[in-house]
């Protein structure tokens, strides 16, 4: 890594230190959501958005990156080899939308299911078996991301928090950090020539979340608030 790399990695992390004390110590700190944390569906809400945007982030560094260093296709190739995935996240959209019935918990489970099984095909792909087999993969990961990304949001903004502006925007930290980690740990991956050992973490990653429990009772509800607490 260059020196010049390095400044620039120190110099980021200084800003957010200095953005994080001045949040946490000035004025204005009345307006964080503290407590936030102790609403259990805040809580599952942020690790389901958190844990699809880690792998679908992995998986948009990881599997072009791959594709490329190991010759196997051109980046334009791999643009649209990716697009299995991008493209049923996009049709999964509305689906989801028009299913708020559903309990929050199935959408969790289920998704975290599939981004699971997506990201096995994926390791499976890039060690034993021709790649192409990754595009069905791709597609198991775009439909797990689907079943998180709007269930997610409709979760959380049905919290306390989620009505607030600052809580959003902890929410969004939260979720495009694990983007940006996942894109990290893929490139790392795919650096070491390893990187099925990159989708086998967001396996685990997946399968570990989905032993978070759900309340059978709303927590922090807001008179007139509807909240998606059923137990599965």
């Amino acid at each position: 890594v260059s020196i010049g790399a390095w400044a620039v990695v120190v110099g980021a992390v200084l800003a957010l230190a200095f953005l994080g004390g001045y949040a946490v110590l000035g004025k204005r700190r009345a307006e964080l959501p503290l407590g936030w944390l102790r609403d259990v569906m805040v809580r599952r809400s942020t690790t389901g958005a958190s844990v699809q945007m880690f792998v679908n982030g992995m998986a948009q560094v990881a599997v072009p990156a791959w594709l490329v260093t190991s010759a196997i296709t051109s980046s334009g190739g791999a643009g649209a080899t990716l697009l299995a995935m991008t493209l049923t996240m996009t049709v999964m959209g509305p689906f989801t939308g028009r299913k708020s019935d559903i309990p929050y918990a199935r959408w969790f489970k289920t998704g975290l299911l599939l981004c699971a099984l997506g990201a096995v095909g994926l390791a499976i792909g890039a060690s034993i078996v021709p790649w192409w087999l990754t595009l069905p993969a791709l597609v198991v990961i775009g439909l797990g991301a689907g079943f998180l990304l709007t269930p997610s949001f409709q979760a959380f903004s049905q919290t306390t928090p989620g009505r607030d502006g600052v809580g959003l925007a902890v929410y969004n930290v939260f979720r495009l950090s694990s983007f940006a980690v996942g894109g990290i740990v893929g490139a790392a991956a795919v650096d070491a020539d390893t990187a099925w050992a990159g989708f086998l973490i967001a396996t685990v990653l997946c399968l570990v979340s989905m032993t978070r429990t759900f309340p059978s009772v709303a927590i922090v509800q807001r008179p007139g608030v509807k909240r998606d607490v059923a137990s599965d």
